[in-house]
């Protein structure tokens, strides 16, 4: 029961890190003109994820954001966040603490979509049951490399799609 429960955990907080999968879903239709430079781009991408990961530690820390975690996900990114909370509510569990990023490197820009590699830190997050134990696998990836794809909205871009790279960028 631990082993299985432990490996639960461990998929739920990958998936919370990859944020989705592809549901094939369209992304919203852009809405504003396209970045003057892929550099431009990249930045506003970056800006775009660290402004997420900020909204989800304040959101575990029980405070609240100016714009919550969710509003920075569309398509497939959104609907696995609903769908990991549902996994989370269904078992009691509650993950604190807060992830930080340690690398971001745009890899390609169109006037679609802006793709990244980013390094995500959860070494200070745990996931806690219902009774506050800590369930947190012992031996789980702190550090994930992540493939994330943005895209243009009437807000900025948005998290599109997420998923756990197959190379790693995290030193």
């Amino acid at each position: 029961m631990i082993i299985r429960r432990v490996a639960v955990v461990g998929i739920v907080l990958a998936g919370m890190l990859a944020l989705g999968g592809c549901d094939g879903s369209p992304a919203p239709a852009a809405s504003t003109p396209p970045f003057a430079s892929e550099e431009e781009a990249f930045a506003a991408a970056e800006e775009t994820y660290r402004a997420y990961v900020d909204a989800l530690n304040a959101e575990r820390s029980k405070v609240q954001p100016a714009r919550g975690s969710r509003d920075y996900l569309t398509g497939a990114a959104l609907k696995e966040d609903l769908g990991t909370d549902d996994i989370l509510a269904e078992r009691g569990w509650t993950i604190i603490g807060e992830s930080h990023i340690t690398g971001f490197t745009g890899e390609k820009s169109t006037s679609n979509s802006v793709g990244a590699l980013v390094c995500v830190d959860a070494s200070a997050t745990r996931v806690l049951d219902a009774t506050g134990q800590d369930v947190t696998p012992p031996d789980r990836d702190v550090r994930t490399s992540l493939v994330v794809e943005f895209v243009p909205s009437e807000s900025g871009l948005l998290i599109a799609h997420s998923a756990i790279a197959e190379e790693s960028i995290c030193e």
